[in-house]
């Protein structure tokens, strides 16, 4: 298999250090018309690090990630920790996460994500 080509891009949040390997998996993404419910359909175009995942809204994951991870303060406590993640959309399971290891007593987070939506502009 051909190795597949990076953009690493720095993302800020409650880590230490944070990047994504590459800053967008959606290349293109079209209307194509509605289905029979009424649902908006699109052919999208990804590349090969995002025909991995999809995912929704920040506020909403964030609401929906509280109290989903348990961290265990004595295999965590004064460790540097890499949370590694396949897809950057808002940051919203990373930053969970990174808090829950923190409040852990995790000396540090280093965050790396494979992936990244893109965002509009």
């Amino acid at each position: 298999m051909p190795p597949v080509k990076i953009d690493p891009m720095k993302l800020p949040g409650p880590w230490a250090d944070g990047y994504v390997l590459e800053r967008q998996h959606t290349l293109t993404s079209d209307f194509v018309g509605h289905d029979s419910f009424g649902n908006p359909q699109f052919d999208t175009k990804r590349s090969e690090l995002g025909e991995l995942k999809n995912v929704f809204d920040y506020q909403e994951r964030l609401t929906l990630l509280q109290g989903a991870f348990e961290v265990d303060g004595n295999a965590v406590a004064g460790r540097c920790i890499l949370l590694v993640d396949d897809l950057y959309r808002s940051g919203a399971t990373a930053t969970v996460v990174a808090q829950a290891l923190l409040s852990g007593n995790a000396a540090a987070v280093h965050m790396l994500a494979m992936t990244k939506t893109r965002t509009r502009t």
